[in-house]
């Protein structure tokens, strides 16, 4: 009777332990916040379809709430960056006047980089921008599937053309054969006795966004231009003329701003680039020119 009961109770108890085991991994499933590669494609797919047709309710729905929302960013057209990109509230209503510029998505291709996070390379139109032509972009997203149903945590759009190869920008690179004698200071380290600039970084980039340092090194204005401060110097007291052209695509000029203020030597300068992309930027002084080769990008970490 006492063996009876007592392997009873051993039953009871290796149930008890069975169930636990089971709950226990129930409740690390529904916390694993891991996409698999069909649910994030998946998720892409309705993304892109409720964008095109205007249905609000959908997106919202598709889309993490606070605090756990990430980002809705894009370039132009329909620029939304910085605060506004994390800004959670007014999600709906960017959405709604996209719609107003028959504003569209399609998507032409996608990379899962497992985890849920993913790169897609999209056609995008609207009546605000080139005349209604259809554009290509390249752009990242992030997904978490720990809640019922797989939810958007992250999407970045890229500028038109961002899906052209960086290999094609040639960039200029600060060595020790370019780098100008004295009298010119050594931080200014490209350029010649009468002009000289300060490359920065020296791997010819120039990153709009987030960086992986936490700083930020160039930003994007309300306009989509993208804007960069760059140091100059030049043998004298007036002001450097600068223009820029991008190389590999069609874009409007570059913008530069040369304030007045600036004695012999050091010239404060701000470069404003419409697109990203390869620019060949020309500053000219005393008869002299100077020009180099940057590529501008968009930070892959969001505005």
């Amino acid at each position: 009777m006492l063996y009876k009961r007592y392997s009873f109770v051993l039953f009871a108890l290796t149930c008890l332990a069975a169930a636990l085991v089971a709950a226990t991994a129930r409740t690390a499933a529904a916390a694993d916040p891991r996409c698999s590669e069909a649910e994030v494609r998946q998720l892409m797919r309705d993304f892109v379809a409720a964008f095109s047709r205007g249905d609000y309710g959908r997106l919202d729905r598709l889309f993490l709430v606070e605090p756990e929302f990430g980002w809705f960013s894009s370039n132009y057209p329909g620029l939304r960056a910085n605060d506004q990109a994390r800004d959670r509230t007014t999600l709906i209503s960017y959405f709604r006047d996209r719609h107003q510029h028959r504003d569209t998505l399609t998507l032409l291709s996608l990379s899962d980089k497992s985890n849920g996070n993913v790169t897609f390379t999209l056609r995008r139109q609207a009546d605000d921008y080139a005349q209604g032509r259809p554009f290509r972009l390249v752009g990242k997203g992030a997904a978490r599937c720990s809640n019922t149903s797989p939810s958007l945590q992250v999407i970045s759009l890229g500028a038109p053309d961002s899906d052209k190869p960086a290999r094609r920008c040639a960039v200029t690179v600060a060595t020790r054969t370019n780098r100008p004698p004295p009298p010119v200071p050594r931080s200014f380290n490209y350029g010649n006795t009468t002009i000289a600039v300060a490359l920065s970084p020296p791997n010819g980039q120039i990153v709009a966004g987030r960086l992986r340092s936490g700083g930020v090194r160039a930003t994007i204005r309300a306009d989509g231009t993208i804007d960069a401060k760059v140091g100059w110097w030049r043998a004298g007291e007036q002001r450097i003329h600068i223009t820029g052209t991008r190389l590999d695509a069609h874009a409007p000029p570059l913008r530069a701003d040369v304030p007045e203020g600036y004695s012999r030597g050091f010239q404060a300068t701000g470069l404003s680039f419409p697109t990203p992309g390869c620019w060949r930027v020309t500053g000219s002084y005393g008869g002299r020119s100077l020009s180099f080769t940057v590529l501008v990008t968009l930070s892959p970490l969001g505005p």
